[in-house]
């Protein structure tokens, strides 16, 4: 009987050193993260200086105004974010690219113990894309980004899209997209290039079902071309009519045909 008393008390005794142990663990894990949490609100690593470079047109106030957005809060409801230990770069690109939308690029450099350095690349235009009475920019790339100012002249060259089966985008409030595939986009901006080169100035496209363009010149008569064909062997043909076939009558032109890569058709103005 006295054999199993002692034996209990032995259970019992081990139990609650058990006990003492975890608890101490626990302890000791719990002084660890309050530490590691502390240590992410000492003013040293808070961020507190931004610098900006690369913007033109966006005003350095507002891209800080965003970025101060960014890294205010905590995560988790606990760590700070604006610590630059743990500063989310990525989320810092993401809320610059949504809010504003003339940014093509943003690269971020975290520099210890407090700076952050944001370097942008901004859209530049290239072309606009028109609808009622309205324009938008339009970058390199096809992208649709920003309403613009009233431009008199051919300052910019116009797109108006007559797609049926796109919808209008612009009126439906949607910024922010491809008027057409990128590929597609700087072959036909080379393909202007080119135009330009030789003389040809163009002031509006047409875009249509079917991948048609219709290119309107300067001179009061237009292109018509397909993206299914080389614009480098269209630009030939088209030169080469011009020159062997049309000659003197350029101004009498109605349209050229440039659809085919192996026939040009051509038609004057009645």
């Amino acid at each position: 009987m006295i054999r199993k008393d002692l034996l209990e008390a032995s259970r019992k005794k081990k139990k609650r050193i058990i006990i003492i142990r975890l608890a101490l663990i626990f302890f000791l894990i719990l002084i660890i993260i309050a530490l590691v949490v502390w240590s992410f609100y000492l003013n040293y690593f808070r961020i507190k200086n931004i610098e900006i470079f690369g913007n033109s047109f966006i005003e350095k106030e507002k891209i800080i105004g965003n970025i101060n957005s960014s890294i205010s809060g905590k995560y988790f409801y606990l760590i700070p974010k604006d610590n630059i230990l743990i500063t989310s770069k990525k989320e810092i690109i993401n809320n610059l690219q949504n809010n504003f939308l003339r940014i093509k690029s943003t690269d971020i450099i975290k520099e210890l113990p407090d700076k952050v350095i944001v370097t942008i690349k901004e859209r530049e235009p290239v072309a606009l894309l028109c609808e009622d009475k309205k324009c938008f920019f339009i970058d390199d790339s096809g992208y649709v980004f920003e309403e613009s100012p009233f431009f008199s002249g051919d300052v910019f060259i116009k797109f108006i899209d007559k797609r049926e089966n796109v919808g209008n985008l612009v009126s439906d409030g949607k910024l922010s997209f491809r008027l057409i595939p990128e590929d597609e986009f700087r072959n036909l901006i080379n393909f202007l290039e080119l135009l330009s080169k030789d003389g040809i100035k163009i002031s509006d496209i047409i875009l249509k079902n079917e991948d048609l363009y219709e290119l309107y010149t300067i001179e009061g008569w237009y292109i018509l071309l397909s993206k299914r064909i080389d614009f480098t062997i269209a630009f030939d043909n088209l030169k080469i009519t011009l020159n062997s076939q049309i000659k003197e009558k350029r101004l009498d032109l109605e349209y050229i045909d440039l659809r085919l890569e192996n026939k040009v058709f051509f038609k004057y103005k009645d």
